[in-house]
């Protein structure tokens, strides 16, 4: 597993809310500053640890246990070792957020 202080992604910390827009098949929002493909990506909010923590978004891959089934049930299951949490959803655009201890 990567160290998660080591990712580089945009920092979006003025809200804890999940971003996700209505599903199209295409783009969505991932936590206001970055753009993910919902045909091969889920959005990642990862934030937590010790102060000052981390506070970020980033896409990543759809995890290869769920092709043919992106769903909050499937994306937080794969991703329970990473931290996985609460998710939401619009049709197959997923966003997770990654508790970091």
């Amino acid at each position: 597993m990567a160290d998660v202080a080591a990712q580089d992604a945009s920092s979006d910390s003025a809200s804890d809310a999940l971003f996700v827009t209505n599903d199209d098949g295409g783009s969505f929002t991932c936590g206001g500053s970055a753009t993910c493909d919902g045909r091969s990506q889920v959005c990642e909010h990862v934030q937590g640890g010790v102060a000052p923590g981390v506070d970020f978004y980033a896409c990543i891959p759809i995890p290869s246990a769920c092709d043919g089934d992106v769903s909050c049930a499937c994306v937080a299951t794969a991703l329970i070792g990473r931290g996985a949490g609460q998710c939401s959803a619009a049709g197959s655009d997923v966003t997770v957020k990654i508790n970091v201890p």
